[in-house]
């Protein structure tokens, strides 16, 4: 499957609404903070796997300048830790940009 540019737009009873950037919102998903199928924004570069960007992307995609638009918040690796994973807090906020398949 796809790994693409993806928020945290909701969080509700310890689980995380993610969403694809850029895409209609019925792709939209509910997942614990522990899944394997989100990750910290850089890991598709660190693997070798392709980092599908948001929907309507011109251009190069750059975490960087994608980042630095206002609002767009990075969820930050520590949050992807086994110890945050397990806590009741997960440490993620509504916004945060992440990877996510």
């Amino acid at each position: 499957g796809l790994t693409c540019v993806a928020t945290v737009s909701e969080i509700r009873d310890g689980q995380l609404l993610i969403h694809f950037d850029g895409w209609f919102t019925s792709y939209d998903y509910w997942c614990e903070p522990s899944s394997t199928d989100i990750h910290p924004v850089g890991w598709c570069l660190a693997f070798g796997k392709k980092l599908q960007p948001p929907k309507g992307h011109v251009g190069v995609f750059k975490w960087s300048a994608y980042l630095s638009q206002p609002g767009n918040i990075r969820a930050l690796d520590k949050l992807f830790t086994k110890e945050q994973r397990s806590s009741a807090s997960s440490g993620f906020r509504p916004g945060m940009k992440l990877e996510a398949k």
